[in-house]
């Protein structure tokens, strides 16, 4: 690896292990920062993707990510943090930038 993101490293797990006993739960890492005041395209709210061990606390993040505007998606444990991690690279070879944010749409 060169100056880029090391997808192999989990950070939820390597957080995890800083603070044993926490209620992690990984999201907005694919969300642009001038997303988190704006969730929303055409009255759509953008999707975020949370990943954690602990239902209780996605389940909070959850809330907190509706109160200001988002769609949280529950994408499983903490164990897809690096398939997270490489969506970051997929986004930015597809182009998506800040003004396309992700929807992911559920039956």
């Amino acid at each position: 690896m060169s100056g880029g993101i090391d997808h192999d490293i989990d950070t939820t797990a390597l957080i995890q292990g800083w603070a044993p006993g926490a209620r992690v739960v990984r999201g907005w890492n694919h969300v642009y920062a001038i997303n988190l005041t704006r969730p929303d395209v055409d009255g759509v709210a953008s999707s975020v993707l949370l990943a954690g061990d602990d239902p209780e606390a996605k389940e909070t993040v959850a809330g907190l990510a509706r109160d200001i505007g988002f769609d949280p998606v529950d994408v499983g444990d903490a164990s897809v943090s690096p398939a997270l991690t490489r969506l970051l690279g997929v986004m930015g070879a597809l182009g998506l930038n800040p003004d396309r944010p992700l929807k992911v749409l559920q039956r």
